[in-house]
């Protein structure tokens, strides 16, 4: 999992052996301007045509960038989104108000990505809860993809935030979709082998059974005390908090991971996070601190003094984080490799 430093996003790439490749959401690296996974294969010598699917968990501008140019790259992998937007009206939207693609990367990058599955003349897949998305075997090892969000009634209601949208009589200062809360959002089951793991991607919690954790709690593929790996969902943020998840899903102290949101003024995960987390999770690791990636603004009056002794203040760029789990099936257990800026969420607070 990568994310973190001065490069605004989070992006996971999965390697399921079998040169089956999957990656999961995407941000641009600050520094090379390329996509993370796209630097990430590279680097390690990986064919593009090895990636056989690319999902966007869901459609805010730190999940999706970069994500046309991968699909682009891949040319064997299928596209997956949130069954969410499987509506007419989405089209309807992409293609009358090039104003509302002006305002919002998230739905320039999803214009593209349809521009190039149209002329490959292949499709569109929309992620349902309970969907098998991918299963074969590796040395023995049955691997499965499982998809446990977004909810049948996160489905209706973002159609019906597309209907308002249209029927708007200003539809340059809409969103697409209402991004509080991340409801659309999905979230994923991996099994290898024995070895279980839940990726949360940005879902937050509902007090609505049927929407969020608690519909994702109640769906016949929602594992019972055998999770032992979590991706951490909406950046360890209280509104992704669902104490009933960690007691549910995980029979013993789970690994956990995160990512961090730094262009809050108070960026997530907060101390009071970190602290729900430690209740669950002695094993949590993060790509990067989230306190320490922010530019630092200064005021009119400090800027004038600046310039006129002719100094020039820039930001340091920090780099992005990785944290690599790699299975012991030995001892139904994960390594875990640190790099860049990752490191136990214990350093933080």
């Amino acid at each position: 999992m990568f994310g973190g430093g001065n490069s605004i996003g989070e992006c996971t790439v999965l390697e399921l052996g079998n040169n089956n490749w999957f990656i999961i959401d995407s941000f641009i690296d600050i520094n090379s301007k390329i996509p993370i996974a796209q630097k990430y294969l590279e680097s390690k010598g990986i064919s593009f045509d090895e990636v056989k699917g690319i999902i966007a968990t869901h459609w805010h501008d730190d999940h999706i960038q970069g994500m046309a140019k991968l699909l682009e790259l891949c040319q064997k992998a299928e596209f997956y989104t949130s069954g969410a937007f499987n509506h007419q009206e989405l089209e309807i939207i992409i293609s009358i108000d090039k104003e509302i693609q002006a305002r919002k990367k998230s739905l320039s990058e999803f214009r593209q990505i349809i521009s190039i599955i149209k002329e490959r003349k292949s499709n569109l897949n929309f992620v349902d809860p309970d969907r098998l998305i991918e299963k074969f075997k590796n040395n023995g090892s049955l691997i499965e993809l499982i998809s446990l969000a977004p909810s049948d009634n996160a489905k209706l209601r973002c159609y019906h935030s597309f209907k308002s949208i249209i029927n708007s009589t200003d539809s340059s200062n809409a969103i697409i979709p209402n991004p509080k809360p991340n409801e659309n959002s999905i979230v994923l089951l991996l099994k290898i082998d024995k070895l279980e793991i839940v990726l949360g991607g940005d879902l937050e919690d509902s007090s609505n059974s049927k929407l969020g954790w608690n519909d994702v709690l109640a769906r016949k593929h929602c594992p019972k005390k055998t999770v032992s790996l979590f991706k951490i969902p909406h950046h360890g943020s209280q509104t992704a908090y669902n104490e009933r998840v960690w007691q549910c899903l995980f029979s013993t102290d789970p690994y956990s991971v995160l990512t961090p949101y730094n262009k809050l003024r108070n960026p997530i995960p907060r101390k009071s996070d970190i602290n729900n987390i430690r209740k669950h999770s002695t094993k949590c690791y993060i790509t990067s601190n989230p306190n320490t990636s922010r530019e630092v603004k200064i005021d009119r009056t400090a800027q004038k003094v600046l310039d006129r002794l002719n100094i020039s203040i820039r930001s340091l760029k920090r780099e992005y984080g990785q944290v690599r789990f790699l299975p012991d099936f030995q001892n139904q257990d994960w390594k875990v490799k640190l790099s860049g800026n990752a490191m136990h969420v214990d350093k933080l607070y």
